[in-house]
């Protein structure tokens, strides 16, 4: 049986813009894709709010910063075949640029690489990229600033480049899905299952 773990925040959690809760269990992207997988793999879910790639967030109550959580992660859940990584957003709400994202994003891929798993077989799982789709502004939502949706827009060709530079598999979740207008950078539980739907046959394709 094949063990991938879905890496993300918010988007990977499945926070419900329209009511401030989370998504029911059917409508999140990483449960959508556990369906479709079937019993030949298994999806572990690994989604924080306010998580960024590799920048601390002090004011937060968790650690927000994916580059010292998911060692703790890989090792929860090692071997893993596959790590899905669903990142970006926080970096560029909060201020970061395209390009310091995208550095975090190649700070991710190196612990994925170089983690030391602690099992008798070497376990380095292949890496899928997911780009966010990008913040848009909206009346409803003025925290969504046109330098937001700048950065926020130009986060799938950083990630893209990145991937390509790394070796890793990568899929731009704008191409499928659009962020809600109620806030301008979370998914309605249709854009959360249409993400999930469209991302089974590229992890099918590298699981198989």
């Amino acid at each position: 049986m094949k063990s991938v773990l879905a890496f993300g925040d918010s988007l990977t959690w499945g926070f419900d813009p329209a009511t401030g809760r989370r998504h029911a269990f059917d409508d999140r992207w990483p449960n959508v894709v556990a369906r479709a997988l079937g019993p030949r793999a298994t999806l572990i879910t690994d989604g924080l709010r306010g998580r960024h790639t590799a920048y601390d967030l002090p004011t937060s109550v968790a650690d927000c910063n994916g580059a010292k959580s998911l060692p703790t992660v890989l090792s929860t859940h090692a071997p893993l075949d596959l790590c899905v990584v669903l990142l970006g957003t926080n970096d560029v709400v909060l201020g970061r640029t395209s390009t310091q994202a995208r550095r975090g994003l190649a700070r991710l891929i190196e612990v994925i690489r170089h983690h030391p798993m602690r099992l008798p077989d070497p376990c380095v799982p292949d890496i899928l990229i997911v780009a966010p789709p990008p913040p848009v502004e909206t009346k409803t939502n003025p925290e969504v600033t046109a330098s937001i949706a700048l950065h926020g827009a130009a986060l799938a060709e950083a990630f893209a480049a990145e991937a390509h530079a790394q070796g890793a598999g990568f899929f731009d979740a704008g191409a499928v899905a659009r962020v809600s207008s109620d806030d301008g950078f979370h998914l309605d539980a249709k854009m959360t299952r249409t993400l999930g739907e469209a991302l089974v046959d590229p992890i099918r394709t590298m699981l198989w």
